[in-house]
C-alpha cells in the first residue's frame, strides 16, 4: 500500500473493510474487535493514527515499532485471536503528523521511509513467517499447505514458496499418506 492508496482510504472514510484509530502512544482495546471483524469477513485495513473525523494525528515516532511488535505478538496470540492471524507484511506509512495534502519532497521523505521500514521488518516477517509454518507441522505433521496457508492468512503458493526456504523439512511419502519431517538436531 502506498501513500496514494493511504490517502484514498481516507478520503473515502470508514466502512466496513476501513477503520480509523487514533492510537497515537498505544493501541486501543477495541482494535482487536476490528481485527475479529475482518477475520471474519474478507479481511480489511486499519489506519493508525487517524481520528474518527479522517484527521491524521500521527502515531508518536518513538512508540511505532512498540506498537507493531505489539500488535503483531497479540494477533498471533490464540488466547487474544483465534484463530491466530498472520499479517504480511505491516507497513509504516508515516510516524509524524502529515497533512492529506502532501508537498512533493514531504511525499517523498515518507515513501522513502516506508521503503527502508519494509526492507527492515521483511527478514523479520520471513523468520517469522518459517517459525509458523514449523509450529503448525510440529503440530500436526499430516497438515496440508492449504491448511497452513488457510492459517496464516496467506497464499498456498506464498507457503510452498516458504517450505523450500526450510532445509531441514522434508516431507515423506505421497499425497495424503505422506508426512512431514523436520530434522532438528539442536532442539
Amino acid at each position: 500500500m502506498n501513500l496514494e492508496e493511504v490517502n484514498k482510504l481516507l478520503q473515502n472514510g470508514e466502512k466496513i473493510d476501513v477503520e480509523f484509530k487514533e492510537s497515537k502512544d498505544a493501541l486501543t482495546k477495541d482494535i482487536y474487535d476490528s481485527v475479529c471483524s475482518f477475520n471474519n469477513r474478507n479481511g480489511g485495513h486499519i489506519l493508525l493514527g487517524v481520528n474518527d473525523k479522517r484527521k491524521i494525528v500521527g502515531v508518536n515516532p518513538d512508540k511505532v515499532d512498540k506498537i507493531i511488535k505489539e500488535f503483531t505478538t497479540s494477533i498471533n496470540n490464540s488466547q487474544k485471536i483465534y484463530p491466530p492471524l498472520y499479517l504480511v507484511p505491516v507497513k509504516k506509512i508515516a510516524t509524524q503528523k502529515v497533512a492529506q495534502t502532501v508537498a512533493r519532497n514531504v511525499a517523498q521523505t515518507v515513501a522513502r521511509n516506508v521503503a527502508q521500514t519494509v526492507a527492515r521488518k521483511t527478514a523479520y516477517e520471513k523468520a517469522e513467517l518459517i517459525a509458523f509454518i514449523k509450529e503448525r507441522i510440529r503440530k500436526n505433521n499430516k497438515i496440508t499447505r492449504q491448511a497452513i496457508a488457510d492459517a496464516a492468512g496467506v497464499s498456498k503458493k506464498t507457503i510452498e514458496r516458504y517450505i523450500k526456504k526450510i532445509d531441514n523439512l522434508k516431507y515423506v511419502g505421497r499425497g495424503s499418506n505422506g508426512h512431514w519431517e523436520i530434522n532438528d538436531k539442536n532442539r
